[in-house]
């Protein structure tokens, strides 16, 4: 495999109908599986659309939440956002001990592949 790549294959991510064989690059680009990608979009959905909104455009201002479906967002790159989503940042709250490290590389596949 080349070292760019990681596979999906935790207990976590098949629980959730990931592919054992699904390999995203450090940029979240699968391997063009349209069920692990859903899958990974219901994630997203359940446990950041709510503020973040359900493709990622949604603003609070007063939270201090912003798009995240920007070039912005994406050029920080899966390592920073899953520090993000792992630690929080601001009002964000930190999603360690509540996704597992291979939900939190899901979410992050999923809000580099936004449009």
């Amino acid at each position: 495999m080349h070292d760019s790549a990681f596979p999906v294959r935790s207990t976590a991510e098949m629980s959730l109908g990931f592919n054992e064989g699904t390999v995203c690059d450090r940029n979240g680009r699968g391997d063009g599986d349209a069920a692990a990608g859903s899958r990974r979009g219901a994630l997203f959905k359940a446990k950041c659309a709510g503020c973040h909104g359900a493709d990622g455009t949604k603003s609070i201002a007063a939270m201090g939440v912003k798009p995240i479906n920007t070039e912005a967002v994406k050029s920080k790159g899966a390592d920073a956002l899953a520090g993000t989503v792992t630690n929080g940042s601001g009002k964000m709250p930190a999603f360690k001990g509540k996704l597992g490290a291979d939900e939190i590389a899901a979410v992050v596949q999923y809000v580099l592949s936004l449009k």
